[in-house]
């Protein structure tokens, strides 16, 4: 399944460390297309994820969207 929610998660072991990605919604988790809830709360946030490679290694930074404007790198963006 799918959780709306966003953040990375980091698991290391004796293989070493890996991450795991959750994208969150692209849409805002209090829309109406969301009104099947019935009003129980919900661990979702609106906003998406900068994948960033280089050489083997790749590094994720969640974005969260809050009231319409997403911060990255110290900016803010319109979204």
């Amino acid at each position: 399944g799918h959780t709306h929610r966003l953040g990375v998660t980091y698991v290391s072991d004796y293989q070493g460390t890996r991450h795991g990605v959750e994208c969150g919604t692209l849409a805002d988790p209090l829309a109406d297309q969301f009104l099947y809830v019935e009003d129980n709360p919900t661990d979702w946030q609106s906003g998406f994820v900068i994948q960033i490679f280089k050489n083997d290694k790749v590094e994720s930074y969640p974005i969260h969207v809050i009231n319409g404007q997403a911060r990255f790198n110290g900016k803010v963006y319109k979204a």
